[in-house]
């Protein structure tokens, strides 16, 4: 399975989002798509090899416990989509570290910079997916201020 198709690209937002090669993202609602894009496609990759979608699984759900969340998500369902609704994410059980992503996310200056495209020989490496999982936990780490 390729990881991109020919009219998808990689553009770092700062956050990194897949999107089609025209639409380049100018708003923080754009851009979160653009994330919700990538994770579906990484985890519709590890869907593929259960070991790693376990540990990845774990990972997040570690990070969840360790920033004082009670909630936990599965990869095996959509449930992990929930960390990008901000509606979901402010409920009890959550813990502050996805709350204050989504914040930061919604405050941060949009500069996009294309990172990748279907073309380019990263876009075929086989672990790319692998490499990129460590996006899904961007909005499960407290920042240092808040720990």
């Amino acid at each position: 399975m390729k990881f991109l198709n020919p009219d998808e690209v990689l553009i770092h937002t700062p956050y990194l989002v897949l999107v089609k090669k025209n639409e380049v993202p100018t708003t923080a609602d754009e851009v979160l798509q653009g994330i919700r894009n990538l994770w579906e496609r990484i985890v519709d990759v590890m869907r593929e090899d259960p070991e790693a979608l376990r540990d990845q699984e774990y990972s997040m759900n570690s990070d969840l416990e360790e920033a004082g969340a009670w909630e936990r998500i599965s990869l095996e369902d959509d449930s992990f989509l929930d960390l990008l609704n901000p509606e979901v994410i402010t409920a009890d059980g959550w813990g502050p570290a996805p709350k204050i992503w989504h914040d930061r996310l919604r405050e941060r200056e949009i500069e996009p910079e294309l990172w990748l495209t279907a073309d380019d020989p990263q876009a075929q490496e086989p672990n790319l997916p692998y490499e990129l999982a460590d996006n899904l936990n961007d909005p499960l780490y407290l920042p240092r201020e808040y720990r």
